[in-house]
């Protein structure tokens, strides 16, 4: 493509007017050797030079004004396109290894010469010539053959319409000129005709990535649809994609596997029609809407006997979710979550069947729930007719708490291998050794099988307490915490690791014991010391090179100048793309003209400039022939790769959650006065009963003894039902994904709140001490200050990146404007989250 430069006053921009614009060479030569004047010069300059009848400044001051006063005529002749990319480039190259005035002279004539033939060819290029003539022929076959290799940019429908515009065209002025232009134009590489290849190319590398991310081939290859279809159909096609995309990036990740993921885009790329794709999109939406009922569902409470449990036990949801987890069918997905709220139901209904067992035994129920609530749904069932069977006699209700206790040991055991907390081998031999009865034997008779000893060791192998010598639970999950820091501290001492190896490090990890364990803990921080010493001498050696002596042997610092160019290189080899290889190499040529110019052909370039040169030279030959046309990016595009990291997503979402609850909750204090929630919420209730009525008695009861409650959770009533309120902590921690799920939702579900501008009463905002903010002003002032200082990072994080992108172009960067617009953009981000929030499933 060709490339206009700019020379603007810059560190890395060599500077020239601005219609002096210049193409950059395919391969930069070597500065000139200046030691052999004599085949530089000619005879005539080269004896005066002998004579000391001129110097060697003068020399390349005559030479300097020569070159000017050429490439003044290439800008000119660049700029009305009479000389090609490939013949500017190749006078360029002359001008940089030339040091001799009299040959610069003889340059600037050849290329006046070439320039007034190329004017004699222009003329001859506008002059009209029949359609059917051999010159437009030629172009015809030409164009046929672009057709041909673009069909998978154009579709195979629009074949036929290009034909016909591009004999249409040329019946209107039918010129080689003009054919030419028309080719450039749908060609689109130094062209962005919006009829030409150039849309059509992004919108097929953007479909491209798509199918290439979610593991299929090419998008002509894959879709029907895409194969044939032109730009505007191809358009709502990835729209419905993205659309799809984006709906299960944000989805609560405990519903969905990276194999369900993947299935679903699959099934969205394979799609017949736009169509079928939204009506996908919309099943997908339904199922979420049942998603979030049942989350609800399998987080309720059943209270049996004073005591609360959660309704659908851990080990149920694993055999729920895991089989759905998995599942690609949006139909089947549909069908299945629609069943969640009765299947917590009915597993809520066991928990009030052992109570009838149990009706006379409340000492009993009590201990049997410890370990029935823990089973999953088939499990309790099975327990439910062993408690009905065994209850009677007292060795029966031994052999059942026996039962109890072994089930509900298995039932941890599974669920911490599920989580990979233990091994597939410390999985059953943890549950073959609970079963064994003689590893609970009796302390006073050593009669093996003792009730109170099982106990005793599913207590320990539960605690919440790790206890490494008895290796419980807690303390593998400790170990294995400890061993996920110890990997990313790798990757910051490695950065080169990948994670593929990062994960074989995990992989070992969690297929090992309990000892084994230990082993690679020692190992990993072998590893990890290693590296680290790899990186520091690695660091000192770039030091050493970064201050080596010029060839001239005379020892000079490192410029402001190199330093600069040396970070925006290490940048752009990172980043490892055609773009920012061709931006590090644009970098090179410009600050190798700018030393020229300022000190002469015979300035000596450190050993430092030179290895970057030709390794930047080699890069972007090898990224050539993969190579799309650079794409011009915006602050803007800034921001949303910023917003495509799941991490930056969420805190965009935490202060858009953050705003809403602050705003609806100064609409309702604003109409109830600025109270406590709970007040306010007392306040609401009470308006909805008869003063003096049984109704308003059982609301102030209910109120007055949640005040006397001291487990710190306040309650208060919604819809005629006891709710827990929500709590908002002002402090620096960030929402995990099921607590963005949990608000969301919340706010989801108060959406009639909101829109009768009754706002809400249910939510109590603390500040970081968790002291309750009551005063609306307070409130407002903490949270905006909150989001300001989100929003700011994040828009400086996309400023700097988009400063780096646009210095590496020669561009000029005004961070205070970008900046401004940057937290812009995230405004508007912000507003149409808060916007899509109420409404999302």
């Amino acid at each position: 493509m060709i490339n206009k430069i700019t020379f603007k006053e810059n560190r890395l921009i060599f500077k020239s007017n601005l219609e002096a614009g210049v193409r950059e060479p395919a391969v930069p030569q070597k500065t000139p050797e200046t030691e052999n004047l004599k085949d530089k010069l000619t005879p005539q300059e080269y004896a005066d030079f002998k004579g000391e009848k001129i110097t060697r400044q003068e020399l390349a001051n005559q030479k300097r004004e020569a070159d000017e006063q050429t490439k003044k005529i290439l800008a000119k002749a660049d700029k009305e396109n009479i000389f090609d990319k490939k013949t500017i480039a190749k006078y360029l190259n002359q001008i940089d290894e030339n040091i001799s005035p009299a040959k610069a002279q003889k340059l600037k004539e050849e290329i006046e010469a070439a320039l007034k033939n190329s004017k004699t060819k222009e003329d001859k290029e506008n002059e009209v010539l029949d359609i059917n003539s051999p010159e437009i022929e030629l172009f015809h076959n030409k164009f046929h053959g672009l057709l041909d290799k673009n069909l998978h940019l154009i579709g195979t429908k629009q074949k036929h319409e290009y034909d016909k515009w591009f004999h249409e065209e040329l019946e209107k002025q039918c010129t080689v000129k003009n054919a030419k232009d028309l080719i450039r134009r749908f060609e689109g590489i130094d062209s962005t005709d919006q009829g030409g290849l150039f849309p059509r190319r992004q919108n097929y590398n953007e479909l491209k990535e798509l199918y290439t991310k979610f593991g299929l081939q090419s998008p002509e290859i894959e879709s029907e649809y895409v194969r044939t279809e032109g730009l505007s159909e191809r358009k709502a096609f990835l729209k419905n994609a993205k659309e799809q995309e984006y709906q299960l990036r944000t989805s609560n990740p405990i519903f969905y596997s990276k194999k369900s993921k993947e299935g679903i885009m699959k099934d969205i790329l394979k799609s017949k029609n736009p169509t079928e794709q939204q009506e996908q999109i919309q099943i997908q939406k339904r199922a979420a809407i049942n998603e979030s009922a049942g989350f609800i569902a399998f987080n309720s409470q059943t209270k049996i006997a004073g005591m609360s449990f959660q309704t659908v036990s851990d080990a149920s949801q694993r055999v729920i979710l895991g089989f759905y987890q998995d599942t690609t069918s949006l139909k089947d997905r549909e069908m299945f979550s629609s069943h969640w709220p009765k299947a917590a139901e009915a597993e809520g209904n066991l928990y009030h069947e052992l109570a009838k067992i149990y009706k006379n035994d409340s000492e009993g129920l009590k201990k049997a729930l410890t370990t029935f609530s823990i089973l999953d749904f088939q499990e309790k069932q099975k327990s439910l007719k062993e408690n009905e069977k065994d209850l009677h006699t007292k060795e029966g209700q031994e052999k059942l708490e026996k039962s109890l206790l072994i089930k509900a040991a298995h039932t941890k055991i599974d669920e911490a291998a599920h989580k990979k907390i233990l091994s597939k081998s410390s999985q059953e031999k943890y549950k073959v050794w609970f079963s064994d009865p003689s590893n609970h034997r009796d302390p006073a008779t050593r009669k093996p099988g003792s009730t109170e000893q099982l106990e005793v060791h599913f207590k320990k192998l539960t605690s919440n307490t790790p206890d490494e010598k008895a290796k419980n639970l807690k303390a593998y999950e400790e170990k294995r915490n400890n061993f996920k820091d110890l990997v990313s501290k790798l990757k910051e001492a490695n950065p080169n690791i990948s994670d593929h190896e990062l994960q074989q490090w995990q992989d070992k990890f969690d297929q090992a014991g309990w000892h084994e364990r230990g082993n690679l803990e020692e190992e990993i921080k072998q590893e990890i010391k290693a590296s680290k010493k790899v990186q520091s001498e690695t660091k000192e050696a770039k030091n050493a090179l970064n201050i080596t002596k010029p060839e001239s042997s005379e020892s000079r610092e490192i410029s402001p100048e190199m330093k600069d160019l040396l970070v925006l290189l290490a940048q752009c080899e990172a980043e490892d793309t055609y773009e920012s290889i061709h931006e590090g190499y644009l970098a090179i040529f410009n600050f190798k003209l700018q030393m020229i110019q300022e000190n002469g052909p015979s300035y000596q370039f450190s050993t430092v400039f030179l290895h970057n040169e030709a390794k930047f030279a080699t890069l972007l030959k090898n990224k050539q022939t993969n190579a799309t046309t650079p794409k011009e990016t915006t602050i803007e595009d800034s921001v949303d790769r910023k917003l495509d990291d799941e991490k930056t997503n969420k805190e965009l979402e935490q202060v858009a959650i953050e705003e809403i609850n602050e705003e609806q909750t100064r609409v309702n204090a604003n109409s109830n006065g600025e109270k406590s929630a709970h007040e306010r919420s007392e306040e609401e209730a009470k308006s909805e009963t008869v003063q003096g009525s049984e109704e308003r008695e059982i609301t102030e009861a209910f109120y007055q003894m949640d005040r006397e409650n001291h487990d710190n959770q306040s309650n208060h009533i919604e819809d005629g039902k006891a709710t827990k309120m929500d709590e908002i902590i002002l402090n620096n921690s960030e929402m995990n994904a099921n607590n963005l799920f949990k608000q969301k939702h919340a706010i989801k579900e108060h959406s009639t709140d909101i829109n009768k501008n009754e706002g809400f009463n249910h939510i109590i905002i603390k500040d970081e001490k968790g002291k309750e903010i009551n005063s609306n002003s307070e409130r407002k002032a903490k949270i905006e200050n909150r989001s300001e200082e989100k929003l700011n990072k994040i828009a400086e994080e996309a400023m700097k990146e988009q400063s780096v992108r646009e210095a590496a172009k020669g561009n000029s960067f005004n961070e205070t404007a970008n900046l401004i617009a940057a937290k812009r953009a995230l405004e508007q981000q912000k507003e149409e989250a808060k916007r899509k929030i109420p409404q999302a499933s």
